[in-house]
């Protein structure tokens, strides 16, 4: 038992020992670290712990040309029914007469029975020639008449009865009635055969072969293909911004994928606001020289030319936050929020009002965090580092 008691004594005396070991073998350890440490070392790594590196970019204040970015929809500026000016059956049609079909200009799509068209134009001429010698022989006699008259050795001047001036006169105007009547008789053949007006696409086919029309008929659906306007619906602060000089001004179109696809020009509005959305309405008309792709019906974006904005930075879109914040770095590496009252974009970029001086790390030059992150608080301590790329994002 006694044995027992000392085996147990030793036990707990030896476990002591061996911790108090461990612990000093520790202590040494880390002295030995801290000896080989310089003071600067240590220093350098709690700043790399504490102050996080943040890129910036360098922002002047200057001033800015704004646009407004706008949405529309490019309709055609002609969209005619085309109706039958004559009447008769339908003798021939081209295939290319169905809708979704292009169609150039003055091509003719359907013919319609011209016999009776055929005749009227002869009686026309017919009555013409006669009209034209009616005029001949008319003037004979007036002239025959004052030859009579003058071998007369009359001193009195002759009656307009005496040298038949009102048959004359008669026939002159027989004659430009023919020559109406035979015109009118050409342009109504001329009718038989339709022809397009302009460069279009046929949205809809009214009629079809062998079938009989009546003046005044509809036979089909032509909308303008080069022709295109762009009605563009703007807000009140839209129209507020909008530049003075925004008349006869121009401006890229772009496809809701930002595809380039013409120039158009402004050519009207802001006289009226619409009856439904209270909006003012602004017309622009693309440039049929330089349209791509731009079609009937497409939705397209436009960036019209806005006011001059003074005293504003402009920054790459990356730089404001979901929040409308920018972080700005001061002249003491800190972090500084601000919210600018008002933004403008333009081509991935921002314009914001310049901050006040409070920010700024020398006149007229800002520090602006390019890519803000969750754990941005006023006044932190941060390591500025420029970004390689300049204010323009070139």
């Amino acid at each position: 038992m006694r044995d027992n008691t000392k085996r147990a004594i030793f036990l707990i005396i030896a476990g002591t020992l061996l911790i108090l070991a461990l612990d000093f073998l520790e202590q040494g350890s880390a002295e030995q670290v801290f000896i080989e440490q310089s003071p600067e070392e240590v220093l350098v790594e709690k700043s790399v712990a504490f102050h996080p590196t943040v890129s910036y970019i360098n922002a002047q204040s200057t001033e800015q040309r704004s646009e407004i970015s706008a949405f529309g929809e490019l309709k055609p500026r002609w969209d005619v029914v085309l109706k039958a000016q004559v009447n008769g059956a339908i003798k021939h049609i081209i295939p290319e007469f169905e809708a979704g079909s292009l169609i150039q200009k003055n091509t003719t799509i359907l013919k319609i029975e011209d016999s009776h068209y055929q005749s009227q134009k002869t009686e026309a001429q017919l009555a013409l020639a006669q009209a034209k010698l009616l005029l001949l022989q008319a003037k004979k006699k007036t002239k025959l008449a004052e030859q009579d008259w003058l071998r007369s050795g009359m001193k009195s001047e002759p009656s307009d009865l005496t040298l038949f001036k009102p048959q004359l006169k008669i026939a002159e105007k027989t004659l430009e009635s023919s020559q109406q009547q035979l015109a009118v008789a050409e342009t109504n053949l001329s009718y038989t055969q339709v022809k397009t007006p302009y460069t279009g696409v046929i949205t809809e086919r009214l009629v079809g072969l062998g079938q009989q029309v009546q003046e005044g008929e509809p036979l089909l659906r032509l909308i303008d293909h080069q022709n295109l306007l762009l009605r563009l619906p703007l807000s009140e602060d839209q129209w507020q911004m909008l530049s003075k000089n925004w008349l006869n001004s121009q401006t890229s179109v772009y496809s809701t994928t930002k595809q380039l696809i013409g120039t158009a020009t402004i050519i009207r509005g802001g006289h009226r606001l619409d009856s439904e959305t209270r909006q003012y309405q602004l017309f622009l008309q693309l440039d049929p020289a330089q349209k791509k792709s731009a079609l009937p019906g497409q939705f397209v974006q436009v960036n019209l030319p806005g006011k001059a904005l003074r005293n504003y930075i402009n920054l790459p879109e990356s730089a404001l936050t979901r929040e409308g914040t920018v972080w700005l770095i001061d002249q003491n590496d800190t972090l500084q929020a601000y919210s600018p009252d008002s933004i403008h974009y333009l081509d991935n970029r921002v314009m914001i009002p310049a901050p006040t001086p409070l920010f700024t790390d020398t006149q007229n030059n800002w520090r602006v965090a390019t890519q803000p992150l969750a754990f941005f608080l006023t006044g932190k301590k941060v390591h500025a580092s420029h970004a390689s790329t300049d204010i323009q994002g070139k």
